[in-house]
């Protein structure tokens, strides 16, 4: 009888783990199924706002549905069609392309802000992430992937406004991921500056964190997380571990400011500060105490506007 247990054991754990990490692969990489889901996504995350947060997101969103704007696509290195809309400011000198975080859209993640940088003169560039939105993609890469992509989104605003023209990157956790791997690329020198708020160190990082806070996965995720990477690089063809922000930050020239909340209760400080540390460029550091994750600018909005004006140099 004992025998019979271990046998069933052996076949049926097995079959259990595949099964775990093939609803985890979907759950983190796989882009949601249908718009229809994409907008309860964004509907879940605008009700979790406080009522003034709520407020200033109402605004915003009216200002990016009445602000003249046009749709622009990129191809990827991949070939695969990105879409994103641009939003010229008049005179304007300097562009900033934002990136926004891992099942959000730009509209959601950035319409607080985004008529701050226009009214301080910036054209802003809105960008629909690989697998997300209005972009192709079957698979979420976390940066792997993406930080090629913001090459391209780069070339684009200088094609059109020409190569002296002053560009910047912002970013929301995994969009900021993305602007902090781009930095590791050797970016060109009209890149001026970049604006990273609650960055991971990596795609690994991140999911080794999250299972080992998870009730159901921290007794048990250093077993079922290798076989998630395994599947990342047959499936989706990229490798969570291959890069970080941190090995990023060593070769990066760009100016960077950081920013991170305190009860960020998503991505740990500690990915921030480590990337901060490493950074070999000139860099600023704002740590919010009293902000959640990806609500900096919705809590203190006065002080992040006189922050990223010092920083944008306006």
């Amino acid at each position: 009888m004992a025998i019979k247990i271990i046998i069933a054991v052996l076949i049926l754990l097995p079959a259990a783990l595949i099964q775990i990490n093939m609803y985890l692969f979907k759950t983190v990489f796989s882009r949601t199924k249908t718009a229809a889901r994409e907008q309860e996504r964004a509907q879940e995350a605008f009700e979790s706002l406080s009522a003034r947060h709520q407020s200033m997101h109402r605004k915003g969103q009216k200002w990016l549905e009445a602000t003249p704007h046009e749709a622009v696509v990129i191809k990827s290195q991949d070939s695969l069609t990105l879409c994103g809309k641009l939003y010229p400011a008049e005179g304007a000198t300097k562009t900033i392309i934002l990136f926004h975080d891992f099942r959000t859209t730009a509209q959601t993640d950035f319409a607080p802000i985004a008529p701050f940088f226009h009214e301080t003169g910036l054209n802003v560039l809105l960008v629909d992430q690989r697998a997300h939105a209005a972009s192709e993609g079957k698979y979420i890469c976390h940066g792997v992937k993406e930080r090629y992509d913001c090459l391209e989104w780069i070339e684009l605003v200088r094609a059109r406004y020409g190569r002296e023209h002053e560009i910047y990157l912002g970013g929301m956790a995994m969009g900021a991921t993305t602007v902090l791997l781009a930095a590791g690329l050797n970016l060109p020198g009209n890149v001026k500056g970049i604006i990273a708020e609650s960055s991971y160190t990596s795609c690994r990082d991140i999911l080794y964190d999250g299972a080992g806070r998870s009730v159901w996965l921290r007794h048990i995720h250093r077993a079922i997380l290798p076989i998630l990477c395994l599947l990342c690089r047959w499936i989706a063809r990229f490798d969570p571990a291959k890069v970080s922000t941190v090995e990023a930050m060593k070769k990066n020239k760009t100016p960077v400011l950081f920013i991170h909340a305190q009860n960020d209760a998503l991505v740990p400080k500690a990915m921030t500060m480590a990337a901060y540390e490493a950074c070999t460029a000139p860099k600023e550091l704002y740590v919010e105490d009293g902000a959640g994750h990806g609500l900096t600018y919705l809590s203190h909005q006065k002080k992040c506007q006189q922050l990223v004006k010092r920083f944008l140099g306006v």
